[in-house]
């Protein structure tokens, strides 16, 4: 199955001739709308609150169970391979590298005895920072491995799409 690389709203693209991947406005959208829905692909949740201490040999494991866990996405693995890892380290390549790099932090409510986890989505990981940005990425934790990406303010045709 190819990677999903678009939605009616916005498509995954290079920033510019310096730039990575980005997510780009392919029309005018209005503050309030939903810019894209979709399932992680890579999910793991941590015991504790501090979702640093995910070690490697946790997320090769998890890596096993990410295709089983997630049915219906594309394979992960080949979405995987397309995700930025940091150049200045020798391990950069390594799973748990490519996933922290690109990993969401996910705080559940309080007091709703679901764990802190961190996950990975096809279209969602490639939304850059921004200092001032335009959108707000948000968790569906009743529909559970749901991401969700909300615009706060206009954003205009070939404008990227950011959160802080």
């Amino acid at each position: 199955m190819p990677l999903k690389r678009s939605t009616p709203l916005c498509q995954v693209r290079h920033g510019g001739a310096s730039e990575g991947m980005g997510l780009f406005a392919t029309q005018d959208i209005t503050v309030g709308n939903f810019i894209i829905e979709e399932p992680c692909f890579f999910y793991v949740e941590h015991s504790d609150k501090d979702p640093d201490e995910l070690s490697a040999n946790q997320s090769a494991k998890k890596w096993a169970q990410a295709r089983k866990r997630v049915p219906g996405m594309p394979d992960p693995e080949a979405i995987f391979k397309t995700l930025a890892a940091p150049a200045h380290k020798a391990e950069s390549r390594s799973v748990y590298s490519i996933f922290r790099s690109n990993a969401y932090s996910l705080e559940p409510p309080p007091n709703s005895g679901i764990h802190p986890a961190s996950a990975n989505f096809e279209t969602m990981t490639r939304v850059n920072h921004s200092c001032m940005p335009n959108s707000i990425l948000g968790y569906d934790w009743e529909k559970r491995r749901m991401g969700f990406l909300r615009t706060f303010r206009n954003i205009n045709k070939d404008e990227e799409v950011t959160i802080a």
